[in-house]
């Protein structure tokens, strides 16, 4: 399957650039201007007060779960270049042995700098894209996350519940068939960020069909297929399906994934997520999600909810006081979030 990927991304890659050659092209406006660049970042954090005791955690608390900090540099009107680190809690490695009994952690400082981009992307012409290098995630990060926008608040369901990675080592090709659609294939290690490709050398390979009318219609389907590390276990791959309409100050999301033969047992979890966004007095938003997945250590069925109002003193600031309840763990928390992007 690795031989036959490979050949299919190069086949599409010629063709694309053999067609552009055929095609008239615009001049390259920046060959001879000073090549465009900037720095970007983000800081999310925010206060929290448990209304339930917990024995383990803290009561009340502040927490800064992300900073990021990057540059992109712009060589050419179709070639650049795209460096982040993210500084946040790198704990994703969660194996499950075949007992289903024992599950392990690899567990990361809350505040450990790691790098979650470092991608050379490059637009073959109108219709394909090549992106090589560390990689951020097309299962949820490139639509999904980009249309909730409250990250500063919290993730997007299938970050929270671990049921992919943020980022990863590989190659990309997007097409663009028509003006509407575009389909993306990955070819990546499918270990994370924050590890290279395990000893057996098996690879994530994925693919994802997106539709977008303007800017107020998304709908997607995502799949991906992990080979087994050894013959005795069994290929995990992912479904996902997402949804999100927009009109005027009102937005609403939706999306629900199946991991089939999670930690390569036979066995399947699933979840699905719903929310809703309302802006009103330019400055303020009220907002609802709801999440049900299913975990990927002990398969229980989990509940969240967030209901709250944003205010935006400033063009990317934010504020936010929202409230939270999970199950079944019976935590309800009030939650003061701050964001500022740049």
């Amino acid at each position: 399957m690795k031989k036959y990927f490979l050949i299919s991304c190069i086949c599409m890659i010629a063709v694309s650039s053999l067609y552009s050659q055929t095609t008239a092209t615009k001049k390259d406006s920046t060959d001879n201007k000073e090549k465009s660049w900037k720095v970007f970042g983000s800081i999310y954090g925010g206060f929290y007060h448990k209304l339930t005791a917990s024995p383990t955690t803290a009561k009340s608390g502040f927490e800064v779960k992300t900073g990021i900090l990057g540059y992109k540099n712009q060589f050419n009107q179709n070639v650049d270049a795209t460096i982040m680190i993210d500084v946040s809690k790198t704990t994703r490695d969660i194996k499950n042995k075949y007992d289903t009994a024992t599950i392990t952690y690899t567990e990361g400082n809350n505040y450990t700098a790691y790098l979650k981009q470092a991608e050379i992307h490059w637009t073959i012409n109108e219709y394909a894209e090549l992106s090589l290098g560390m990689l951020l995630s097309s299962q949820y990060l490139l639509t999904q996350d980009k249309f909730w926008e409250h990250r500063y608040i919290d993730y997007t369901f299938q970050e929270t519940s671990k049921y992919g990675n943020p980022a990863d080592f590989g190659a990309r090709i997007k097409l663009h068939p028509t003006e509407n659609i575009s389909v993306t294939l990955n070819m990546l290690n499918g270990d994370g960020p924050a590890r290279w490709q395990d000893d057996k050398g098996k690879f994530l390979y994925t693919a994802d069909v997106e539709y977008r009318k303007s800017d107020y219609l998304v709908l997607r389907i995502y799949g991906d297929y992990k080979e087994a590390p050894t013959p005795a276990q069994n290929a995990q791959s992912v479904l996902n399906g997402f949804a999100g309409y927009k009109y005027k100050n009102f937005k609403v999301g939706a999306e629900y994934s199946l991991v089939h033969n999670v930690n390569y047992l036979v066995k399947d979890i699933w979840g699905a997520s719903a929310y809703a966004v309302y802006k009103f007095k330019r400055k303020f938003e009220v907002l609802a999600r709801y999440d049900y997945f299913q975990d990927i250590t002990l398969y229980k069925d989990n509940q969240y909810l967030i209901a709250g109002i944003q205010y935006e003193p400033a063009k990317n600031y934010f504020l936010s006081l929202n409230f939270r309840d999970s199950k079944p763990a019976n935590i309800s928390q009030i939650y003061l979030n701050f964001g500022a992007k740049f």
